[in-house]
């Protein structure tokens, strides 16, 4: 009767937009999901004005990449003001902590992530800070950390890491649960 819905990114903040009015979801998981914004987008839209002007980085926005300005902080401070939480809805948002795990001077040593990390803030995941994907106070909070080689909590290998499916999986099975102790038959895989 209700799923589970597990989201990545800017898919977290689509998720909460569904199930603001829904009746048939019973958790949201968002992994990575810049839930205050990403100061890279910021960072991106500064960029654009300075380097194209105004007129074009509207355009830009409109026509290509509406994207970019929602995931600003500016933008999500608003939509959370005027958005809330479903109360029939278990929220959970894993925020991914990356450490380049870096000697500071060593200019050679992962110094995409470390640039990353400077702009969209540490810690974080190299694309959304720690401090955005929990920014809402009706989340549960959890975390996932790597360092140096280990990649995986960086932004888009979080989505394919063992370790953060093993961390999550008890939110989902235990409405699994519940559903079964209600007599709901089990789905076949």
């Amino acid at each position: 009767k209700k799923v589970n819905i597990v989201c990545h990114s800017k898919g977290g903040l689509d998720s909460r937009h569904y199930v603001e009015s829904a009746d048939n979801v019973a958790n949201v998981i968002q992994i990575g999901t810049p839930n205050g914004g990403s100061p890279l987008a910021d960072f991106i839209q500064r960029a654009s004005l300075s380097a194209l002007g105004i007129l074009p980085t509207v355009l830009i926005n409109l026509f290509a990449g509406p994207a970019g300005v929602q995931l600003t902080t500016p933008h999500m401070t608003f939509y959370n003001l005027m958005h809330g939480s479903n109360g029939n809805v278990r929220y959970t948002a894993l925020a991914g902590m990356y450490d380049a795990g870096c000697f500071a001077l060593n200019p050679f040593c992962r110094p995409l992530d470390r640039l990353l990390l400077s702009i969209s803030g540490s810690p974080g995941d190299t694309i959304v800070p720690k401090w955005s994907v929990h920014a809402l106070g009706y989340t549960g909070k959890p975390s996932y950390s790597s360092s140096g080689v280990d990649g995986s909590a960086k932004h888009s290998p979080l989505i394919q890491s063992l370790a953060v499916f093993n961390q999550l999986q008890g939110r989902v099975t235990a409405n699994r649960r519940t559903l079964q102790t209600s007599s709901v038959p089990e789905p076949e895989y």
